[in-house]
């Protein structure tokens, strides 16, 4: 941890200097707690190695924010040449170009996610045309077995690019482009159909790949449009249905949950980070959660709260360990040591 200011430490105001006192002295006793800690997240959020590319990227942005607010545990890499699906469930593209080298890991049985207008490679179908720019289009939801989260929805909202593959079987279809106005001229988009495909799915070895042939990254940053991100969180279900979730919980979106292992102290640990104080670029107290359920995959022996070393109960269920965090005000961790 580093607090910075600007001059000494003699201020003319501190109140910041005072508010981050009780992080520093939290550290101090639990220092040895968080030594060798590794992420031991099984989706990888990839991140592209290109110097024209930063993780000030929306479509990336959109990806970290939706992968935590649905508590998938991830963690961003670029190195996928040599993943197996033992240790990655899933491994998400949330822009072009798609590194071929994972094409190993699909055939062995891997699963990826893919978004964006550059076309993916691995076999899918050929560009048709690229649409630069649409507005006053949506996506139509064909198929809904895919999709429990969205049966009472039948298109969906986005805009901008949208890169056409030639037709292949598909739950999604765009809605191409309507008049966008006045209101009593305006078409009934739901009698506009196509066969332009939205989600391309395409069986590669044992694994399996998804291609979203537009920006949903940057539509979600852009405009946290719910049926987006129910959308991804059924396609990571769909995707992972073989293994399941690694983790499962009823936390608020605003609880960001990070899963680290420590293999010298033999042990995972949970972080949970209450967000929800956090408006804009403001923020305030956070607001207490309680009775957090947890389900995460794996059988363990214990469950400790650090600051207060309260155990709780735990029970192993359908090869999950599950527990209940009693309370969560500003951050909590909570050790958990492997075994019967």
């Amino acid at each position: 941890p580093a607090f910075v200011n600007l001059g000494t430490m003699d201020q003319p105001d501190r109140t910041a200097m005072n508010a981050v006192q009780p992080v520093f002295e939290y550290y101090r006793r639990h220092e040895s707690d968080y030594v060798g800690q590794r992420n031991a997240a099984r989706v990888i959020l990839y991140a592209r190695q290109d110097p024209n590319w930063s993780k000030w990227n929306q479509d990336y942005r959109g990806f970290f924010r939706l992968l935590s607010e649905l508590h998938v545990p991830f963690k961003v890499t670029n190195a996928v040449a040599d993943i197996s699906p033992k240790d990655v469930d899933l491994v998400i593209v949330p822009e072009g170009p798609t590194p071929q080298s994972i094409k190993p890991y699909l055939e062995q049985g891997g699963s990826v996610l893919i978004a964006g207008t550059k076309h993916p490679g691995l076999d899918f179908q050929p560009t048709a045309k690229l649409w630069k720019d649409i507005k006053a289009s949506y996506m139509r939801i064909e198929d809904h077995s895919h999709f429990p989260s969205l049966e009472e929805t039948w298109t969906l909202f986005w805009q901008g690019d949208y890169l056409e593959l030639e037709p292949s079987p598909t739950p999604i279809t765009l809605i191409p482009p309507s008049q966008f106005g006045p209101p009593d001229k305006v078409a009934r988009v739901e009698d506009i159909r196509s066969d332009k495909p939205g989600l391309a799915l395409k069986r590669i070895g044992k694994g399996e790949a998804a291609f979203l042939p537009w920006n949903l990254g940057s539509n979600y940053y852009k405009w946290s449009n719910d049926k987006q991100r129910l959308l991804v969180s059924d396609l990571v279900d769909y995707l992972v249905s073989k293994k399941g979730r690694q983790l499962i919980t009823n936390a608020h979106p605003s609880v960001e949950i990070t899963l680290m292992k420590q293999p010298e102290t033999n042990r995972e640990t949970l972080h949970f980070i209450n967000l929800v104080g956090h408006s804009g670029t403001a923020f305030f107290d956070a607001v207490e959660m309680r009775d957090i359920s947890i389900a995460l995959k794996g059988q363990y022996s214990k469950a400790v709260m650090l600051d207060s070393e309260q155990t709780l109960p735990i029970q192993y269920e359908n090869g999950y360990t599950r527990f209940t965090l009693p309370s969560l005000r500003e951050y909590q961790a909570v050790f958990l040591y492997p075994g019967n």
